[in-house]
């Protein structure tokens, strides 16, 4: 079974798929002595697929571009209790607007009972009041800024209300 890459946010930072708090990481700097070359993708700063043989987590890159637009405190990820008596966690939550961005993928519905459970869990996550998002890895990877714009409009109309 696959499993999730997780990586802090220095080592994010290291290979370009966040850009650094810090001044010093302005566009275009040259690498560190050691530290890899990142190609970028016109406007995201971040590679477009990884590297043969790694395996770059697109929740962690979506979560770290949607606290860039909306702040730390408004992105939560691997949110678990939202619904009491279930075992559920939530990949992206934005509290405010209760939406919450979920990752599908084949490696999650290989069966028939895996994708029947899956959208009994979006029910209940429904009829609890959340709005559910869901996104592929692909668009994360391909097309990060539609996928974050189209997150934050949303989470602002909400919030507007």
């Amino acid at each position: 079974m696959a499993r999730n890459l997780r990586l802090t946010e220095e080592e994010a930072i290291r290979m370009g798929l966040i850009p650094s708090k810090s001044p010093s990481s302005a566009r275009g700097r040259q690498p560190h002595e050691g530290e890899p070359k990142v190609p970028a993708v016109a406007g995201n700063r971040r590679p477009r697929h990884a590297r043969p043989g790694e395996k770059i987590d697109p929740q962690r890159i979506l979560a770290g571009e949607l606290k860039r637009r909306l702040g730390d405190e408004a992105v939560h990820e691997e949110v678990a209790g939202l619904i009491p008596g279930r075992k559920y966690r939530v990949d992206i939550l934005l509290p405010a607007s209760s939406i919450i961005v979920e990752f599908d993928g084949f490696q999650y519905h290989r069966s028939k009972s895996a994708f029947q459970k899956d959208r009994e869990r979006q029910n209940h996550l429904v009829m609890a009041g959340y709005r559910v998002l869901r996104y592929f890895n692909k668009q994360v990877h391909e097309e990060l800024d539609r996928v974050a714009e189209e997150i934050v409009v949303f989470h602002r109309s909400v919030v507007q209300r």
